[in-house]
């Protein structure tokens, strides 16, 4: 049964190239969204069904291959982290302006130290595929969409003023109410007190 699966996804089948655009999927939607062990359990399973091909492979292949793969993605982690700071301080800045109290100084510090993006670092270096692929793309349709935005904004306004407005009526001051009169039998008067 297992082999029959094995050769359904044989490498170069059709099958084969859907597996692999639903696991970079996968991949993808995990890495952005900061959870790092869907990949790692999707890659597991693919190499458990894919390991006869990459046995089959030499191994002073697979160990350059390796390193090269290590070594693009420790650039890839660098450029992305620079990215991903520079866009950090950029929102500071504009919500902040461009001079920091020393408390908002010591928040930015604590939203970018490295320390506490070890995960996110890592993933960058060992799923740099999918996260190039995803940030170029992004770039990309973001490029599009901020250049259309004028345009979406023209089309909004212009729906909006189609409609006729009105003045909103005044409310009428409310009429002063008598004051209610409090009698002693409300005040538990008793008059021998």
């Amino acid at each position: 049964m297992f082999e029959t699966l094995f050769a359904l996804f044989a490498v170069g089948t059709l099958w084969f190239w859907l597996l692999m655009f639903v696991a970079s999927i996968i991949f993808i939607a995990a890495i952005e969204n900061d959870h790092y062990t869907l990949p790692t359990i999707v890659a597991v399973v693919l190499g458990v069904i894919y390991w006869k091909s990459i046995a089959a492979l030499p191994w002073q292949g697979l160990l350059i291959g390796f390193g090269i793969y290590v070594v693009i993605g420790i650039a890839w982690s660098v450029f992305r982290w620079y990215r991903w700071v520079t866009v950090k301080a950029a929102e500071y800045r504009k919500k902040h302006g461009d001079t920091l109290t020393p408390s908002q100084k010591i928040t930015l510090q604590g939203d970018i130290e490295v320390s506490y993006h070890k995960a996110k670092l890592t993933a960058w270096v060992a799923w740099w595929p999918w996260s190039m692929i995803w940030n170029l793309t992004g770039d990309f349709f973001n490029m599009i969409y901020e250049t259309m935005l004028g345009v979406y904004q023209k089309i909004a306004d212009k729906a909006v003023g189609n409609f006729k407005i009105e003045e909103e009526p005044k409310e009428e001051p409310k009429a002063k109410t008598k004051k209610e009169v409090v009698t002693d039998a409300d005040r538990n008067y008793n008059p021998r007190y």
